[in-house]
């Protein structure tokens, strides 16, 4: 094992198999919230998908499954001359839109993986729930400070960086000191990348060649980069803004706040993760007993299938017939019993209904009601008319 420190926190992390192993000791995270943190464990484009298990110990062991051909940010930054470093702590803004978040990075060196085109993280945590815990603005800007200086220059220790406690040797890392944002930080490396890249003379006309496609090949990268950034900015931010809030909103348990956040969302984009807190969020909504919420709360996590996930949140939006479809599709009589019986409600309730059509089709759920209730033998749970 060996230990890993973000100036704050300290885990146990090994290399095992395509895996970086995390273990957390029983102090680094709230018993009880196993099935919240795997919500957190989900993939997207910077954070890489991770499996947990607790040990006899009470520790917690979350394994991240690590890009192929990645290695850390550590190792890349100190096998790198300096003007690939400048690219690599460049491309390091990916991270920013993490800031103020309630998802907070453990951001260390030897958290981050690095591929040809990518940065990924492994561990993160939650206020409350699993280190790291708190996170606020300004300890993320001092965190990204040192995981850029420490790109940059290797030979700073990084925590130190973070504590303030490093004395910067020129101007360049002083500026990125003081900077006041994550943008003003990448606008600082990529106007040091252009003086370097500009400034490599003696020139022969192949190498000129080459340092201008090289040159060019970073201005593409930084306008794609960009242009990703916009796009989670424009379309994906939001959403996982609203992810993260949602699951702020359950943890709390509020459930109508969970769900009224998401409400606009297409429950079928939406990571599996989110799936699992909207389903979670309409069971302790709908209009049932204590014990059948347990029962029914114990029959989902995470990892349930899709469509199971895709019937509660469909049956708590009043999406009936699509439940309908859902529980026939998994074969599940208990759950098409359900549906059969919201539809009769609602219809039942249905005043603008025309009165001949409304009777039929009473009679055609109700009929299908005492069907699916003869097939469970008799015994519904109380999911029955």
């Amino acid at each position: 094992m060996t230990q890993i420190n973000d100036g704050q926190n300290q885990i146990e992390v090994r290399i095992e198999a395509g895996q970086f192993e995390v273990t957390l000791k029983a102090n680094q995270y709230q018993a009880g919230q196993q099935a919240f943190i795997e919500t957190l464990l989900a993939e997207t484009p910077t954070l890489l998908p991770g499996q947990l298990t607790v040990t006899q110990d009470n520790e917690l062991m979350i394994q991240y499954a690590l890009p192929k051909w990645g290695q850390t940010l550590q190792a890349a930054s100190q096998a790198a001359n300096q003007q690939e470093r400048l690219r690599l702590a460049i491309m390091l803004n990916v991270l920013g839109h993490w800031q103020g978040q309630n998802v907070n990075l453990f951001l260390a060196p030897q958290n981050i993986w690095v591929t040809e085109q990518q940065i990924r993280l492994a561990h993160r945590g939650f206020e409350g729930v699993v280190i790291p815990e708190q996170q606020d603005s300004l300890g993320f800007l001092a965190r990204y400070k040192a995981l850029v200086l420490n790109t940059l220059n290797p030979k700073y220790e990084y925590v130190a960086l973070v504590n303030g406690s490093a004395a910067m040797r020129n101007p360049f890392e002083q500026s990125i000191v003081v900077a006041e944002n994550v943008q003003a930080i990448t606008q600082i490396l990529q106007a040091e990348y252009r003086r370097m890249t500009l400034n490599q003379v003696p020139v022969k006309q192949s190498r000129y060649t080459w340092l201008r496609w090289g040159f060019g090949v970073l201005v593409v990268s930084t306008l794609v980069l960009a242009g990703s950034v916009g796009y989670l900015s424009g379309v994906k931010a939001p959403e996982q803004t609203r992810v993260i809030n949602s699951q702020a909103a359950f943890m709390t348990k509020d459930y109508n706040q969970t769900t009224d956040i998401l409400k606009a969302d297409n429950p079928k984009q939406l990571a599996k993760s989110a799936q699992y807190v909207l389903a979670a969020s309409y069971i302790n909504l709908d209009n049932l007993t204590n014990q059948q919420k347990k029962t029914l709360l114990n029959q989902i996590s995470p990892q349930s299938d899709t469509n199971t996930l895709l019937y509660w949140i469909n049956t708590g939006r009043g999406d009936f017939k699509t439940a309908l479809s859902l529980a026939k599709n998994l074969g599940d009589n208990q759950l098409t019993l359900y549906a059969y019986t919201k539809l009769y409600d609602v219809t039942k309730a249905d005043d603008r209904m025309d009165g001949t059509q409304k009777q039929k089709r009473l009679k055609q759920y109700q009929a299908s009601i005492q069907k699916y209730v003869k097939k469970l033998g008799g015994k519904a749970n109380g999911l029955e008319k």
